[in-house]
């Protein structure tokens, strides 16, 4: 996840108003996309006994080497009122800051779960 944490950024383009207590944040997301490399690679990733370590060096590797993409999300802020300022991050804003892959790979792992339950029964 740390190379991520180097290449994927966002930034307010605007701040609406939404009511008292409330703003609707726009934010443009730039990312490596990885969905569709990761995709290709999945079956050959899952057929390689890879370690922990191995695994998430070929998947650092992929988010060096993919294009970035920039696409418009969108962040929920909320003031309490104490005035803490909470922020409310959407699948779609978490999928974009993780390689346009998140949501794939998180419904990936629950199908992979549910199956190794029903057949655990």
């Amino acid at each position: 996840m740390r190379a991520f944490d180097e290449r994927a950024e966002f930034e307010i383009l605007d701040v609406r108003s939404e009511g008292k207590g409330y703003a609707s944040v726009t934010v443009a997301v730039t990312s490596p996309d990885i969905s569709a490399t990761i995709t290709e690679k999945q079956a050959d990733l899952q057929e390689k006994s890879l370690t922990t370590s191995e695994l998430d060096s070929q998947l650092a590797a992929l988010v060096r080497t993919a294009n970035p993409k920039t696409t418009r999300q969108t962040i929920a802020a909320i003031a309490t009122e104490d005035g803490t300022i909470h922020l409310r991050f959407s699948e779609s804003f978490v999928d974009a800051m993780y390689g346009y892959a998140y949501t794939d790979a998180m419904e990936t792992l629950m199908r992979e779960q549910a199956q190794a339950m029903k057949e655990g029964m």
